[in-house]
């Protein structure tokens, strides 16, 4: 089961639609290319809030389930091939969407095709400065190359890289994320799943750091009384973030 299916790369002539199930779909309206979109399944469609654009490679939607807040973000990164201001543009967008899920709870989770691949080059060190300036985790680090079970890309030449993830705002622990092959999406972008754990208290991010940190992530421990569960899972096609919330 899913709660929110995240897409990058979309081609929307419409905005929002409501769907088959009661299900609810949330886009850019008139995007042609590059554009994110959410779907929101029947059981939070309830719940939803808000939603707000962030230029149109960026998207956000806040809700309120089992008394927890939840901001979900959707976004694309230009690749290689894009001129360099398109790369800061999309930085400032997704600045500006962190800043408004933090402002809402320390509870939001980030997933996306950030066509970069970590510790590798100078697109690595701005996505982690990003990373530490925010305070971020990333669910599906892989600290070596990647594998044959952690890569989320295969080039034409074969060559596979990681370069989807799912970012966690410092409201959650991250028990396990992995890339999978679960959803049958027609894409050539491989899905990562990831389950989290809400912390104690999920209140307001902390303020920025402005020295810019690169925190690694820290390992997995035992859960104990944390009142609810988050499972996220992200791809590339167009589905970035699937959520999931239990008691």
């Amino acid at each position: 089961t899913w709660d929110f299916i995240c897409f990058s790369e979309t081609r929307a002539t419409t905005a929002d639609l409501d769907l088959d199930g009661n299900h609810k779909f949330i886009s850019h309206r008139g995007k042609e290319y590059g554009g994110v979109a959410i779907l929101m399944n029947a059981t939070c469609v309830q719940n939803f809030i808000a939603k707000k654009n962030f230029g149109d490679i960026v998207l956000a939607v806040r809700l309120i389930a089992n008394g927890v807040k939840l901001t979900i973000i959707s976004c694309y990164f230009p690749h290689a091939g894009y001129a360099a201001d398109a790369l800061e543009d999309t930085y400032k967008c997704l600045s500006e969407a962190v800043r408004w899920a933090s402002s809402f709870s320390s509870c939001f989770v980030v997933g996306g095709d950030f066509n970069t691949q970590l510790n590798t080059g100078a697109r690595s060190e701005k996505l982690w400065h990003f990373i530490g300036h925010f305070n971020l985790q990333v669910a599906n680090e892989c600290e070596n190359s990647p594998t044959d079970e952690s890569y989320t890309f295969e080039s034409s030449l074969s060559v596979k890289r990681q370069i989807d993830f799912i970012l966690t705002g410092p409201g959650f622990n991250i028990l396990q994320a992995s890339a999978t092959d679960c959803l049958d999406l027609q894409s050539d972008h491989r899905e990562v799943k990831a389950a989290m754990i809400q912390k104690s208290s999920c209140g307001r991010h902390q303020e920025d750091d402005p020295r810019g940190k690169q925190p690694r992530q820290s390992k997995w421990k035992e859960p104990v009384g944390f009142p609810s569960k988050v499972a996220a899972a992200l791809s590339e096609m167009r589905p970035e973030t699937l959520t999931q919330i239990e008691n």
